[in-house]
């Protein structure tokens, strides 16, 4: 009895055995024969997108190309700094600048700003443009405060670490809220955490503050960006409440120092209040105080139909506005004026 039923066990045990194999076998045929479906839909959607503009829809793609670009300019605009506040071609004194923040520290000179700034911009650039350390472009403000302000973001890709994103916006001089609106090429290599510029010049025919998700650009993306000396980045993990800060008083600045910027990115709501741009300068110019003096307070984060709305509220919540973004490639916005504040 003992025996007969060892032996029941053993082939029962080989049975088990037999019948996994065959399944493995079966379920490896099949992987075999079936691609991987998520593979497929990745490669489909690289393949229906290649050299094709696609919204930036994530804070992160967002901030980090801000990061790039206020670095870059910064330097830029430390070497008219420099002379501006050294005793000496290279005895800088400290200014509010954060590029040169670090005086006291050895070869923070003219030369050594040219250095950063060339190794920011593309090779591609620089050899269309003929650039040189010497020649480097000759528009750079004497801003020490800088803030990179976005309102168009479109990316294309085509290799797996490295994005091309074309990007319109304003470099404001924070101290003074002077500005101007710039058109730059960004190539950031996520694996290496590189970056590089194209400057205004390098496509011409390409109107950056009316780009469209689907367009196709003419660009050739590089497999990947290398690391020089100076063109480095850090990812910094942005949340939904500095985003929401950072975009109502970037909206409170354009009100008041760049109306005409303001005007057109007022949503369809807004525009039937204020139908013309004079109705809308008016109500700036006979709110400018109450404008200036408006503060953050708190936010509400809602969808949208294209993507995410920020509903932000003063500190006294006298006063609302709405952004509507467009994935966090643009936005519209809407201004409500709660009883007290009237």
């Amino acid at each position: 009895m003992g025996k007969s039923l060892i032996s029941k066990i053993i082939i029962g045990a080989i049975s088990v055995i037999i019948i996994i194999i065959v399944i493995v076998t079966i379920m490896d045929n099949i992987s075999k024969d079936r691609p991987d479906e998520i593979a497929d839909v990745v490669q489909q959607y690289k393949n229906e997108t290649k050299g094709k503009l696609v919204k930036v829809d994530n804070l992160t793609d967002l901030y980090t190309v801000k990061v790039c670009i206020q670095k870059y300019y910064e330097n830029y605009c430390a070497i008219n700094c420099i002379s501006k506040y050294s005793s000496g071609e290279n005895d800088i004194g400290l200014t509010s600048n954060t590029a040169i923040q670090l005086a006291d520290e050895k070869n923070r000179n003219k030369e050594y700003f040219k250095n950063v700034t060339y190794s920011m911009l593309a090779p591609g650039y620089i050899n269309k443009m003929s650039i040189t350390k010497d020649t480097l472009p000759e528009d750079a403000k004497e801003f020490e405060n800088i803030s990179v302000e976005v309102y168009n973001l479109y990316c294309i890709t085509e290799y797996e670490d490295v994005y091309v994103y074309f990007v319109n916006g304003i470099i404001r001089n924070s101290d003074t809220n002077e500005g101007f609106e710039f058109n730059y090429i960004v190539s950031i290599d996520v694996n290496n955490c590189t970056f590089e510029i194209y400057l205004d010049n390098y496509i011409e025919d390409i109107d950056f503050s009316n780009l469209k998700e689907g367009s196709e650009v003419a660009f050739e993306i590089p497999k990947s960006i290398e690391k020089r000396e100076y063109n480095t980045y850090s990812v910094v993990a942005i949340k939904y409440d500095q985003a929401a800060q950072d975009t109502f008083y970037n909206i409170r600045r354009i009100m008041l120092y760049d109306t005409e910027k303001a005007y057109s990115l007022l949503s369809d709501e807004m525009k039937q209040k204020y139908t013309s741009y004079s109705d809308f300068k008016n109500y700036i110019d006979k709110n400018n105080k109450k404008i200036f003096a408006l503060t953050y307070g708190s936010y509400q984060l809602k969808s949208g139909e294209n993507g995410t709305v920020f509903v932000m509220y003063n500190s006294n919540s006298t006063i609302k506005i709405i952004a509507y973004f467009d994935g966090f490639s643009s936005f519209k916005f809407y201004l409500e004026e709660i009883e007290s504040y009237k």
